[in-house]
């Protein structure tokens, strides 16, 4: 989905929060009757996936967040991970792996 004033978004992008667009989302989840959903958010959208797991925990199953950045810089495996190398070979990605893919089993 796009958020307000992007994309082919409907709704007005003024005055906007993340508590908003959370909103936005749950409202989402219970149009189409998902019941609790694994939310994804990438780079600004890991904080409205966040805060839809704060805000709305009873239609999150997981937040699987997606380039969030913080203080910490990662370890250098995980930030070799991260970088894109358009030369890596098929095994180059297969090493990298546990550093981009995370299951949480409930």
């Amino acid at each position: 989905m796009n958020f307000r004033g992007s994309g082919k978004s409907t709704g007005p992008g003024e005055g906007v929060t993340l508590a908003t667009m959370a909103d936005d989302v749950a409202g989402v989840i219970k149009a189409l009757n998902l019941g609790s959903a694994n939310v994804a958010g990438n780079d600004f959208g890991n904080r409205v996936a966040r805060t839809v797991a704060a805000s709305h925990p009873e239609l999150t199953r997981s937040a699987i967040l997606l380039a969030a950045g913080g203080k910490v810089q990662p370890a250098p495996p995980a930030a070799k991970a991260l970088g894109f190398n358009p030369a890596s070979t098929d095994a180059d990605i297969v090493a990298v792996f546990p550093y981009l893919v995370l299951a949480v089993l409930f």
